[in-house]
């Protein structure tokens, strides 16, 4: 059996989730832990919080669904390469499909509140979220 899942850079998650929390589409909901802990209407104040109170979230959240270093899921795409991953993926799992098709679908569920980030944050959440950049070869940078 072949299972697939696909991370993101934490940067980009963050100010994704962020911005999608605060987006009117959505609201905190204080059910889940980094909502109770860390919700803020300034993203700065988000990320100090999640920083301080949830430091490694990605790479505790990611590994639920990809499984722990030492015994990971099959195939482990980024959200940044979603359409050569997903291809890449579908080929592994032997399926037949169209990759001009696939092209072509308008990104879906995007943001259009995402906060500005200075390179102070994009450190504070990379230190956080170390593990996660190493685990998964991303840049300091997104």
């Amino acid at each position: 059996e072949t299972i697939g899942a696909f991370v993101r850079h934490p940067v980009t998650w963050h100010r994704s989730y962020w911005a999608y929390r605060t987006s009117g589409r959505s609201e905190w909901d204080m059910r889940w832990d980094i909502d109770r802990q860390c919700w803020d209407s300034s993203f700065h104040l988000y990320v100090e919080k999640v920083c301080r109170n949830m430091p490694q979230f990605t790479s505790k959240l990611f590994a639920r669904f990809v499984g722990p270093e030492s015994d990971p899921i099959s195939f482990i795409g980024r959200q940044e390469n979603l359409v050569s991953d997903l291809c890449d993926f579908l080929h592994l799992c032997g399926e037949t499909f169209s990759r001009e098709k696939i092209e072509v679908v308008a990104p879906q569920n995007t943001s259009e509140n995402l906060p500005d980030i200075g390179a102070d944050l994009i450190q504070k959440i990379c230190t956080s979220e170390s593990h996660s950049i190493r685990r998964f070869g991303y840049d300091l940078i997104p």
